[in-house]
């Protein structure tokens, strides 16, 4: 699975909500920004522990 799409999609939501000054959109994008912010950490954290495994 590839992270790739949630930040830019996160930030283009943001984008948008601030460019129409809607804070509902607004709340949606950094919603979505703390959502592929914490897919990335748990990506991050799932591959460091494979890592420790295998270095065992």
């Amino acid at each position: 699975m590839t992270t790739e799409p949630l930040p830019v999609i996160s930030l283009v939501v943001l984008a948008i909500g601030l460019m129409e000054k809607d804070g509902l959109i607004t709340l949606v994008g950094v919603l979505l920004s703390i959502v592929a912010a914490t897919v990335t950490i748990f990506l991050i954290y799932g591959a460091a522990s494979v890592a420790g495994n295998v270095a065992r």
